[in-house]
């Protein structure tokens, strides 16, 4: 009797153990070990971003705002080394530290100059650019309902490290007709994405689902929801809305 409450004892003790992190990652049940709680790894994200103005555009030497950019899109990448560390089976604070690149596209209705006795010249503006940033997250994420599916909240913090934009304007309609120099398009000679705010902080949700590869290794798939508070520019009223999709690989040290 003596003997079986001991084995149970033992058993019960394994079993906390294997329960940190939703893991079961004990070499022997007779020879129960602490579960691991430092984790580092890399961290890879891309995803899709909706871009709101407005963004006007003041040519260079004309003085005036020859069009205003609304609605755009972009595409986020982002890569970095990744911490976190866990205060109990079920709450881990995370922190992220490395690049991130931003995409945006934009287009704007141009002029329309009517012709006697034919069909208008109509034009579109099209503005390409993209953003680079040093960024650091910190949050926490919390283990639902004793599963390895986690919700995680916390904040971006990133750093500009400069910009490269291209804008057009094009010629839509008619088929034939071309700008003085004999093309169907022209660079702009400036952007209104000239005046970039230096630092950013970007809240965000994010689910994710912890995989195991091996002892002490997981892997972590991630949806992320990012909240615009800031505008990008500093002279243009510029939010972005990240829908994220990444992975995280993590191993205990």
């Amino acid at each position: 009797m003596t003997r079986l409450a001991a084995f149970l004892l033992l058993l019960l003790a394994s079993s906390a153990c294997a329960l940190a992190q939703g893991f079961d990652w004990q070499y022997s049940a007779r020879v129960p070990t602490p579960s691991p709680i430092r984790f580092v790894g890399l961290e890879v994200m891309t995803g899709w971003t909706d871009q709101s103005g407005p963004l006007p555009y003041i040519q260079t030497g004309l003085g005036f705002e020859c069009c205003r950019y609304e609605n755009g899109s972009g595409i986020p990448l982002a890569i970095g080394v990744g911490g976190e560390y866990w205060i109990s089976g079920d709450v881990a604070v995370t922190g992220t530290l490395g690049y991130r690149g931003q995409g945006a596209s934009f287009t704007s209705t141009g002029d329309t100059l009517p012709r006697v006795g034919k069909e208008p010249v109509i034009t579109q503006y099209e503005l390409s650019a993209q953003l680079h940033y040093a960024a650091l997250t910190a949050g926490a994420k919390l283990r639902l309902f004793e599963t390895h599916l986690t919700v995680g909240l916390g904040a971006r913090f990133m750093v500009s490290l400069g910009s490269s934009s291209t804008q057009t304007e094009r010629i839509v309609q008619p088929s034939d007709f071309t700008f003085n120099n004999g093309a169907k398009e022209m660079v702009l000679p400036s952007s209104p994405i000239d005046n970039l705010k230096p630092f950013l902080v970007v809240p965000y949700l994010q689910l994710g689902y912890d995989i195991s590869v091996s002892r002490g290794m997981y892997l972590t798939p991630t949806f992320t929801l990012g909240i615009p508070l800031m505008s990008v520019a500093s002279s243009a009223t510029w939010h972005m809305t990240e829908l994220g999709v990444g992975v995280r690989l993590m191993r205990a040290f």
